[in-house]
């Protein structure tokens, strides 16, 4: 059973129990972006509450209209080689590169990125050193 629950009672219970923050976590944006969208809207005057999203993120176009209404965003970067995302995710890499890049470069979003260490699989110094080189060229400093 699902609740349902309009994005006038979060943005009131938030109020109403003092939150510090909204967050939408591990769920997949892309199927409830409308909604997510209504719900940060009644925040854009109060900055009392904080918007954050955090997920393993496959986005287009909707992420900058998505992320121009969050505060802060956590995404998982699974690691710095085609090899691996193809191996153990079972998906491309360009695509996340992607989000993040527009993420960081195209709004206000507070960004932190994720990238768990698999030893022998994303560990290498190689492969980290070549992650961190391009979070400082693409994110900044």
């Amino acid at each position: 059973m699902a609740d349902n629950t309009s994005p006038i009672q979060i943005a009131e219970a938030a109020k109403k129990l003092k939150c510090g923050s909204v967050a939408y976590t591990y769920n997949d944006p892309v199927i409830f972006i409308e909604y997510a969208i209504d719900v940060a809207m009644l925040f854009m005057n109060d900055k009392s509450i904080m918007l954050l999203f955090q997920q393993d993120i496959l986005m287009n176009p909707p992420e900058r209209i998505f992320f121009a209404v969050m505060d802060v965003a956590n995404i998982d970067l699974k690691g710095f080689s085609q090899k691996f995302y193809r191996k153990l995710t079972g998906s491309e890499i360009e695509p996340v590169l992607h989000s993040i890049a527009s993420v960081a470069q195209e709004t206000e979003c507070c960004l932190e990125l994720t990238t768990l260490l698999i030893r022998g699989e994303n560990d290498s110094p190689q492969e980290l050193e070549k992650l961190s080189l391009w979070v400082l060229e693409t994110c900044g400093s």
